[in-house]
């Protein structure tokens, strides 16, 4: 009951959520960009510009919002649409595993239950216009697949499952690696054909994608990311913001479960050689590079909570298995049970309170829709750089992302880098109106702004209506409009 309430939780503040037609997150706009490039049949990677800045992930994601807004139209409900549907296959996968595993339908509820309730402890991510619920559904897929593997054929599903994974987040490959690693040890042939096909489609993907883009290919899905800093102090942050604190109820009602029993003091060799000969090990290896994950994406600069998703995909599962073995264990008492319930209870609700309010209001829309309709109605070029998606919505031409452009810029230097260095900075020829969310903004144009243009207004958006519920607390704000033409508007 518990679990199916956290779903379903879930499940009515996405329906709430996902037709909003303005940004849920920062950036989310800026994504929507990436996938009209496939319904447009223009090139996802090239030479980077204020025109256009290819972002550092694969492509499978942007392919299929991109066909499907060939048949929905392109907007962010049709990429939410994605994510979500991704979601509630991740959810059905997590009982499917622990089903598998424990036997126990009840504890891959469980499972499901507690990954819902992560929902709101990672910035509301599932049902965003973003890569990571397909990612986190491919990687769940591989680890359900490869439960039911013995042969070859298996291990030839469980690679093209990997690979498509990979063509979705480039992180994929730490989860992989563990499962395959684990395959290859156990079920030989299994492994060594998913080990292969994951490999050499992943290498020859990049590879492949350099020959068709001229060589661009690689210096963002590879060089850039690597040429991020790294931030040493989420060694330890990790484990305590990302797993002590959304799960503390659950991990010490399990200590004092292990200790009670025993099992911290006497573990039984027997049941510890059965564990690890069985699916639970395959189970485990996953729940290890889920962990790995999300650990490396906290220590990677720039990586927001979202990045934790894998690592609470390996909490939930290490929970679905921690309750089937309660269950099992025949001193449970139906005492203990109803114990058990109530932990999971109050530790959905914790976690549940986590973000309180991630839908937008009615003010929030209408405050959208009067902000689209004065984008519209500014004379000549308008740039909204950190939110080009709102210029789509007015039905106005769109530039490059500043968040990409921030974003590429913050690597080491490569090709990509080199080349978008020398078209900044951001040229304002024939540009009539800026707006920015920030002074800080400013910089991107140099002297040419303060030279050429007056700012008009400070509140384009007034109040606090279209910030964003979650992420970034920033809305478009400051209007700039050309000198000239307000001159010749007073003149007239």
């Amino acid at each position: 009951m518990v679990s199916a309430s956290s779903i379903a939780f879930y499940v009515v503040t996405a329906l709430q959520r996902v037709g909003y037609p303005y940004e849920l997150q920062f950036f989310e706009g800026s994504t929507v960009e990436v996938s009209a490039r496939v319904t447009e049949g223009l090139p996802l990677y090239g030479p980077p510009s204020t025109s256009w800045t290819p972002w550092p992930y694969p492509p499978l994601y942007f392919w299929i919002t991109g066909r499907l807004a060939d048949l929905t139209g392109l907007s962010l409900p049709t990429l939410r649409g994605v994510s979500f549907a991704a979601s509630l296959g991740s959810l059905l996968l997590l009982v499917l595993i622990v089903r598998r595993v424990t036997s126990s339908t009840v504890a891959g509820l469980v499972a499901a239950g507690i990954f819902a309730g992560t929902y709101r402890v990672t910035g509301a991510w599932f049902d965003a216009a973003r890569v990571d619920s397909l990612l986190i559904l491919l990687l769940l897929l591989a680890t359900y697949v490869a439960l039911r593997s013995r042969t070859w054929r298996g291990g030839l599903g469980v690679g093209l499952i990997l690979l498509l994974a990979f063509l979705t987040k480039q992180n994929a490959l730490v989860v992989a690696a563990p499962l395959l690693a684990w395959s290859v040890v156990r079920r030989r042939s299994t492994g060594v054909t998913a080990s292969l096909v994951t490999a050499i489609g992943s290498v020859g993907s990049v590879i492949l994608g350099d020959r068709l883009t001229d060589g661009w290919y690689s210096p963002y899905i590879v060089a850039q990311l690597l040429g991020h800093g790294a931030v040493a102090r989420w060694l330890v942050e990790f484990w305590v913001v990302d797993i002590a604190l959304p799960f503390g109820i659950v991990l010490v009602a399990s200590l004092w479960w292990a200790r009670s029993t025993g099992r911290l003091h006497r573990p039984r060799p027997d049941l510890v050689r059965a564990s690890l000969a069985s699916d639970t090990s395959l189970v485990l290896s996953a729940v290890g590079g889920l962990l790995l994950a999300g650990l490396a994406g906290r220590l990677h600069d720039g990586g927001y909570v979202n990045v934790a998703i894998p690592a609470h995909v390996a909490v939930a599962l290490l929970v679905g298995l921690l309750v089937a073995a309660v269950i099992r264990d025949p001193t449970t008492t139906p005492r203990l049970l109803t114990g058990a319930a109530v932990v999971l209870l109050a530790q959905v609700a914790v976690m549940t309170s986590w973000h309180a309010d991630v839908t937008p209001t009615t003010e929030d829309r209408a405050s959208g829709d009067a902000f689209i309709a004065s984008v519209r109605s500014l004379p000549g070029t308008v740039l909204i750089p950190s939110h080009p998606y709102y210029l789509r919505l007015a039905d106005r031409p769109v530039h490059a992302s500043a968040i990409a452009i921030d974003d590429l810029l913050a690597t080491r230097p490569n090709r990509a880098r080199d080349a978008l260095l020398d078209s900044l900075p951001w040229s304002l020829d024939g540009v009539d109106a800026v707006v920015l969310d920030a002074a800080a903004d400013t910089t991107r144009f140099g002297p040419a702004l303060a030279r050429d243009f007056t700012l008009v207004s400070t509140s384009v958006v007034p109040g606090d209506a279209l910030v964003p519920p979650t992420d970034v607390s920033t809305k478009p704000t400051l209007l700039y409009v050309r000198t000239s033409d307000l001159k010749k508007a007073t003149d007239s």
